[in-house]
């Protein structure tokens, strides 16, 4: 966040001098706002949302010592999402035949994924107990159980099927790897919320698990894979979807070459990426 305005304040100045500032700025941001994401809001969150005394007892985070360090935390998380959310939606590759394999053409099922992760950070954060020996002494209500199941199950169905129908990247195989992975995680809560109807089904959820969740992600890259080629060959008239029209769009490029790096295209060739471009944009404004 500090690295924002210094950049600001030095182009100003000077001018587009320092190309290493705007570099330096965006790889520590994607840092944030992936690898370290998590780590950072869990530790931010968890001085408001749950406090301890010193003898391990809860106490609220609002009152007495512990609400000059809550202040300063809100003070500085909230620009800190704020500033994640800017930067997961307008810092990634948009080149389609570049070698980045996260490039896409937008970030709108990036922003889902970023909003699913902020919120089970925070609520994991709310729910969790200090230690073990306390976990055993104060363990979770079931309300707090079937909340946290049902939350990983609707937000891992969320994301993953969002993935799953838009295909967000320019290289597929790269979305098909990311779905398959998702479609595991999705699998997982799934078979969390089985323990949960069935508490002395560990065993049998455990050996199952290991048959079922390889099955699970084939299926569902198997769907990814047969709606891109129902949309290659649908008449775009019967689309009403704008994302919907957007993706074949993208595919029928792809389909054609017109989506790489230009080399020596013939003049066919660019007539029918415009004839492509120019039908799918007219469907969609109607």
């Amino acid at each position: 966040m500090l690295g924002g305005p210094f950049t600001g304040i030095i182009f100003v100045r000077d001018g587009i001098r320092f190309i290493w500032t705007l570099k330096t700025l965006r790889t520590l941001l994607s840092f944030c706002v992936t690898f370290l994401y998590i780590p950072i809001i869990s530790v931010l969150s968890k001085t408001f949302l749950r406090c301890y005394d010193v003898r391990g007892q809860p106490t609220s985070c609002w009152a007495g010592s512990s609400l000059p360090l809550s202040v300063v935390c809100v003070a500085v998380g909230a620009p800190f999402v704020i500033v994640a959310f800017i930067c997961q939606a307008t810092f990634f590759e948009q080149e389609p035949g570049g070698k980045d394999a996260l490039s896409r053409p937008h970030a709108r099922v990036e922003l889902i994924h970023l909003s699913v992760r902020t919120y089970l950070t925070l609520l994991f954060t709310t729910i969790r107990r200090p230690s073990i020996a306390d976990l055993d002494l104060n363990p979770m209500t079931p309300a707090e159980s079937w909340v946290l199941v049902l939350s990983l199950v609707i937000s891992s169905t969320l994301t993953c099927m969002a993935y799953a129908y838009y295909m967000p990247y320019f290289k597929f195989n790269y979305t098909l790897l990311q779905t398959a992975l998702l479609a595991s995680w999705n699998f997982s809560c799934l078979a969390l919320l089985y323990v949960q109807l069935r508490p002395n089904s560990m065993n049998e959820i455990s050996i199952l698990f290991f048959f079922l969740a390889p099955m699970y992600s084939l299926l569902i890259v198997s769907l990814q894979v047969v709606r891109r080629r129902w949309l290659l060959k649908v008449d775009v008239r019967k689309l009403t979807d704008p994302l919907s029209i957007e993706l074949k769009a993208r595919l029928l490029l792809e389909e054609r070459g017109c989506s790489s790096r230009p080399t020596k295209h013939s003049l066919r060739k660019e007539q029918t990426c415009w004839q492509i471009k120019r039908l799918c944009l007219t469907n969609s404004r109607t």
